[in-house]
């Protein structure tokens, strides 16, 4: 599926965590590891034993998505975030989100929650909304799980109902949407063979519910499509998707659709 798993280094005490989650994705696609490196201002060394491809400095986030299309399939690029030295700061600070917002290919992201970066993958929280755009991440999942036999659990997060009576507990369109949408996806992971199950939470905060969830399920993997324009979505367009990064106790994959091109 993957040929290459790609460490983005920037030479902090980061990279080791993105290299234990690209260890990961190593063991469970048969691929090889292929290793990055922006080097930072200050001069910082290589840290890695190993064959190192070293980019300019300037434009990493461009490069890096450069480097992770050169092959058909993309490489799967691996980052970690908050980069605390050189390039770092940059690399895993705004880098990361436009990596996450121009890289129209699969991203894994490692947070600073992320208590075990070389936890085996056995379950996946998957994120919609009712757009088409956030649709756009099933076909990843379904060959995520369909590929390391993965658990699957759908989930939406909706309007608060609490305290609502009568009309006032009338769903909102996108509501009913995106309530068919989960029905839907569960409906067709489950005719491919994957082992599949959808739920709705209601909270104001996406992210936050986002992480809660992933604690409940017991999920290993989080996946979302970003840039959508509408629901869980629309919020991710701004900071809520780095939050979740910020967040969560597991990796968190990441797939700009290829429709917002």
């Amino acid at each position: 599926m993957y040929g290459r798993i790609i460490v983005g280094d920037d030479g902090s005490l980061r990279t080791p965590r993105a290299v234990a989650l690209a260890d990961v994705a190593v063991a469970a696609f048969g691929a090889e590891l292929e290793v990055v490196h922006v080097p930072s201002e200050d001069g910082l060394p290589i840290p890695l034993d190993s064959d190192v491809t070293v980019l300019a400095p300037d434009d990493a986030a461009d490069r890096l998505i450069a480097h992770s299309l050169e092959t058909d399939p993309p490489g799967l690029l691996c980052l970690a975030s908050r980069g605390r030295t050189g390039v770092g700061e940059a690399l895993f600070g705004s880098v990361t989100a436009h990596v996450i917002r121009d890289l129209h290919a699969p991203l894994l992201v490692i947070g600073p929650s992320v208590v075990d970066p070389s936890r085996s993958w056995r379950r996946m929280l998957v994120c919609l909304d009712g757009s088409l755009n956030a649709l756009q991440i099933l076909p990843t999942v379904e060959a995520w799980a369909s590929v390391l036999d993965l658990e699957v659990q759908l989930v939406h997060v909706g309007y608060p109902l609490d305290g609502l009576r009568g009309e006032e507990r009338r769903l909102p369109p996108e509501e009913v949407a995106a309530a068919e949408q989960l029905r839907g996806c569960v409906e067709q992971l489950d005719s491919a063979g994957v082992r599949a199950a959808g739920r709705t939470i209601e909270h104001t905060h996406a992210a936050e519910a986002l992480a809660d969830a992933v604690v409940s399920a017991d999920a290993d993997l989080i996946a979302l499509a970003t840039h959508g324009r509408t629901g869980l979505a629309r919020l991710l367009m701004g900071s809520v998707a780095l939050d979740l990064v910020r967040r969560s106790t597991v990796p968190v994959l990441t797939l700009r659709p290829e429709r917002l091109r």
